[in-house]
């Protein structure tokens, strides 16, 4: 093979390789420009304590003829919402046509498993017509406090209820 068309290649294998660099530099700063700011660090005791709380009875019990459509959990440093940098876990329960519980069965089976659980209310509950009337509710665990909420929303054409359990910053025991 003449010299020349090796050396061709040779370039046009380092030219191609320069542009690869240059494409995965800009794709990680452009990740990095466009997320929120404010990320932080996460160790491994963070990811364990957010997958814990994926398996709480609060995001992963329900009244009857409720049945699990997502659930999901995230330290701090991934986020459980793109602008916000707060870790949890949450779950959106759904129900099948015609087997829709109350309103009022479903804050009242939350209400008492946050009793039973050891929450304490912090604000809120009024007259139960919608779900988040249910209030907010606070749980101290491992020096991080924890806020469950209950809302009614839609997820993927169907109505759903969301448990979520979030709480901002990383706790100082982790």
């Amino acid at each position: 093979m003449p010299k020349r068309v090796v050396l061709t290649m040779l370039g046009l294998f380092v030219a191609a390789s320069l542009l690869a660099v240059v494409a995965l530099g800009g794709l990680w700063l452009a990740t990095r420009i466009l997320e929120a700011p404010g990320r932080p660090d996460c160790s491994a005791a963070e990811e364990a304590f957010a997958e814990n709380l994926g398996k709480d009875p609060m995001v992963n019990r329900a009244p009857a003829g409720l049945e699990k459509v997502w659930a999901d959990y995230a330290e701090p440093c991934e986020s459980l919402a793109a602008s916000d940098w707060y870790g949890g876990a949450e779950t959106a329960w759904g129900y099948s046509a015609g087997n829709r519980p109350s309103v009022e069965e479903i804050v009242r089976f939350y209400r008492e498993l946050a009793v039973q659980q050891g929450w304490r209310m912090e604000r809120g509950a009024g007259e139960v017509e919608r779900a988040d009337q249910m209030g907010i509710w606070i749980q101290t665990m491992d020096n991080t406090t924890l806020s469950f909420s209950l809302h009614a929303d839609r997820l993927e054409g169907r109505d759903v209820y969301w448990a979520r359990i979030t709480y901002d910053g990383i706790g100082t025991q982790r």
